[in-house]
């Protein structure tokens, strides 16, 4: 779990720092730098598979073994603002997390890099109170032979196997997942502060830091991947667009208890005449091939898009390869007002029981209105300025006055009126 952000000259976020919880929601106008603060979970998640912040920022296809990571939106290019005058400085991106309940120690990763020139310029870890390296100004050759002996975890599902990767002369890779073996005598400079911390490849602290941050799962849902049939008989977790959709119910429901808990959320979904619906999902079980099967596929693609979407985002909270981190956009989208309340509960409800954690977006002020009484303190304003272009994000109860004004007007008033963006 991330228990705090910092980031500094990444796109619109010139110098934002958040403390989150299991649930958190940014609210605020197009524009005002939602999604951009969505992308740097991701740009940290690159950093845990082991990219180079070339591929980070501007993606990359491994065609042999087809899989793809898809580069931040804009790519390298538009990371820093025009006119920024932090630009020159490069981009700060500062974690602090804990890795389970068995580890009481927290840690801290912190990395400066030129999106332009893809060098990173600092990195460090610290685990407990202890540095385990703090790499100053690394050049491209001393990175690369860290690269020569990195590990990959691979693109498109993260915890199937991990695989060798040579890196390229020249690349700058990120140390997080390409950390040296102590004994090797050619690094120029020390790298490990704290020998002890050094465990067997599987246990290595920084190993399993690299492993949390690249255990992110972005929950986009398109319909058409959703509608698409596969022939996978049981999956861990479905693509972040929904790819394999229909193989995780097939796999949810071949469990009785987590079947009862995913049918019982979409019964409350769905209207008193929704049966077909339920009928549709639980059917969808047993060999993919057989005609029941099929048949429950093509009733299930039949299905709207609005449906479709809550489907796919109550079967993210029952995967049986839960990710450490999930981030979705714009939660309300093609879904009915009345039905906001079960996506508010099934969000707030599932991240307290589950080892997920989630950041999530909304325009939605019936979101913000279930939320009232649930608590407002992990959901962030986001504003940014006309005149500068920088976004600020603040805890919605920072802001003055909020606090009366919520007791006296709805949040569908506030939001309309830009009474919010007025006040800060």
């Amino acid at each position: 779990m991330i228990d705090r952000i910092i980031v500094r000259n990444f796109k619109s976020l010139r110098g934002v720092d958040l403390t989150l919880g299991r649930m958190n929601l940014l609210i605020g106008a197009n524009a005002s730098g939602k999604s951009n603060f969505l992308e740097v979970p991701r740009v940290l998640q690159g950093i845990g598979k082991g990219l180079t912040i070339p591929e980070v920022l501007d993606g990359v296809l491994d065609e042999v073994n087809a899989s793809e990571w898809q580069g931040i939106r804009g790519g390298s290019a538009k990371v820093c603002s025009a006119g920024d005058p932090g630009s020159d400085q490069g981009v700060t991106i500062e974690a602090h997390g804990r890795l389970g309940a068995n580890i009481s120690r927290g840690w801290e990763f912190e990395i400066t890099f030129s999106p332009e020139s893809g060098r990173v310029v600092r990195e460090a870890l610290t685990i407990g109170s202890e540095v385990v390296y703090s790499i100053e100004n690394a050049v491209a050759p001393y990175m690369a032979q860290i690269a020569e002996n990195s590990k990959r975890i691979d693109l498109m599902y993260p915890h199937a196997r991990v695989q060798e990767k040579f890196g390229e002369s020249g690349k700058a890779l990120p140390n997080l997942n390409h950390i040296p073996l102590p004994s090797r005598q050619s690094f120029q400079q020390e790298v490990f502060h704290q020998p002890i911390l050094r465990h067997p490849a599987n246990s290595d602290p920084a190993m399993l830091v690299a492993r949390s941050l690249a255990n992110v799962q972005r929950v986009d849902p398109w319909p058409n991947l959703l509608r698409e049939r596969c022939t996978a008989p049981r999956i861990g977790r479905m693509g972040n667009h929904g790819k394999a959709f229909m193989a995780l119910i097939r796999t949810i429901c071949q469990d009785e208890k987590t079947r009862d808990q995913y049918l019982s959320w979409m019964r409350e979904f769905s209207s008193p005449a929704g049966n077909d619906v339920i009928d549709a999902l639980s059917s969808l079980n047993g060999d993919p091939s057989s005609s029941s099967v099929v048949d429950s596929s093509a009733e299930l693609s039949a299905l709207g898009d609005g449906t479709l979407r809550f489907a796919s985002l109550v079967a993210a909270f029952f995967q049986p390869d839960m990710p450490e981190l999930m981030l979705i956009d714009e939660i309300e989208t093609s879904i009915h007002a009345s039905r906001i309340r079960l996506l508010v509960e099934l969000l707030s409800s599932q991240s307290e029981c589950t080892p997920t954690q989630v950041i999530a977006t909304s325009h939605s002020p019936v979101v913000l209105e279930w939320l009232r009484d649930e608590g407002l303190a992990n959901v962030f304003f986001c504003n940014r300025d006309e005149i500068t272009g920088e976004t600020t994000i603040r805890s919605l109860l920072q802001i003055p006055h909020l606090e009366r004004s919520i007791k006296e007007r709805d949040f569908f008033d506030m939001l309309t009126e830009g009474w919010l963006e007025s006040v800060s």
